[in-house]
């Protein structure tokens, strides 16, 4: 058990220095006091005992699994109005909004659910989805986290799929998105460390007066203040080089990202340039996230140093007999001068860029569903000028 203080000393500077949060991930929860039981699907929906009709924030779900059924949105809404025709017929509740108050604001809660089982496959995180709602008790997010939906650009669930060492030790197969995250990474076969659709991405903190902060994490959600990815692919679908370029809606900045793999080594290689784009010079920190849920659970033990973080499954022990070893993910930096640290986090959910050492835990090795970052700090870039930092994926 070590405390790591020092090692995020240097990066949590720029990021006091840093304006005031742009997006407040975390809020406080809201208390619900009754439940009642839902309509043909939910198993119950809870309240804000404090009169109707209700807000979209002051009511959750509870037993949600039957919606996973669904196979695609349009089958998805009909359960959601069939839940709001039985509970408005077997209650006084009433919601702001009626039907289709109810309907949209249980859209948004249902993507923060079981549904991200199926949004890999139908990326139906493209409607204009209610942005003010709380996620229900219970899901990837936990009880007191507030991630707003907002409208997604039409995304696939793997823009290119990269397979090495077929029927080999070096065996791994990583997959994109068009927006350039990493929904799937796989090594050795039949070994997953990420969620599909849900846990990987990148965020930057604007540390210039006035400035913003950008991310996309996949399924988690994303800022939606980005302009549509442009993508550079000579060579066709599925090869390399593979380049993600996407700018921020305010022009201000472009992150290019260039994904390849190393020969005979089983990873993922993301190189990044963030550019500035602006009239004047601008300092940023810029983030490389992963919920990692190695061997495909969700508890796993997390530990990092100033290069590199992971979790992994945490052998089994049987007394008398020598400990068997599971399955992991480290994400590190490349080599570079470029201020930086990795971190872990006691949460999976993704970091606010500009206060990134809110839930660092204070020691390690944490247990838990956790999640790991690469933190990179740039001082006055330029104006049009260029500033690149790579991270690798490798399992354990």
């Amino acid at each position: 058990m070590r405390p790591h203080s020092g090692s995020i000393t240097t990066i949590r500077l720029m990021a006091i220095a840093s304006r005031l949060l742009v997006l407040a991930i975390t809020v406080t929860a809201i208390a619900h006091a009754s439940c009642i039981g839902g309509g043909p699907v939910i198993q119950q929906i809870c309240y804000a005992d404090t009169g109707g009709p209700f807000t979209p924030s002051q009511w959750y779900f509870t037993g949600t699994d039957a919606f996973t059924g669904a196979q695609n949105i349009d089958q998805l809404t009909s359960l959601v109005q069939q839940e709001y025709s039985g509970i408005v017929n077997n209650s006084s509740i009433t919601f702001v909004g009626g039907e289709a108050g109810f309907t949209s604001a249980a859209l948004t809660k249902l993507t923060n659910v079981q549904a991200y089982a199926y949004i890999s496959q139908l990326c139906f995180l493209t409607g204009p989805f209610d942005t003010s709602v709380e996620p229900s008790l219970g899901t990837v997010f936990g009880p007191a986290t507030l991630t707003p939906q907002g409208p997604r650009s039409t995304c696939e669930l793997c823009q290119s799929t990269f397979t090495t060492g077929l029927g080999k030790p070096i065996y791994s197969k990583f997959c994109v998105t068009h927006n350039g995250n990493i929904v799937q990474f796989e090594a050795p076969a039949g070994v997953e460390h990420l969620q599909s659709g849900v846990s990987e991405g990148y965020s930057i903190c604007d540390m210039s007066p006035g400035g913003a902060n950008y991310y996309d994490y996949g399924g988690f959600g994303d800022s939606t203040a980005w302009n549509p990815p442009i993508i550079t692919q000579p060579n066709g679908a599925n090869t390399f080089p593979l380049t993600i370029a996407r700018t921020t809606a305010d022009a201000l900045w472009t992150l290019t990202q260039k994904f390849t793999t190393n020969t005979g080594d089983p990873s993922a290689v993301i190189t990044m340039s963030l550019k500035n784009n602006s009239a004047s010079p601008r300092s940023a920190l810029l983030l490389r996230y992963a919920d990692v849920d190695a061997h495909s659970n969700t508890n796993n033990r997390f530990d990092y140093t100033l290069n590199s973080a992971w979790g992994y499954v945490a052998p089994t022990c049987t007394p008398g007999q020598s400990c068997v070893s599971d399955f992991g993910l480290k994400l590190q930096a490349a080599p570079t001068t470029t201020v930086h640290g990795a971190f872990v986090q006691d949460s999976n959910g993704g970091p606010n860029a500009c206060n990134s050492g809110a839930l660092v835990p204070q020691q390690t090795p944490f247990d838990g569903d956790g999640s790991v970052f690469l933190q990179f700090g740039f001082q006055n870039i330029k104006k049009n000028a260029t500033q690149t930092v790579g991270v690798i994926y490798r399992p354990l």
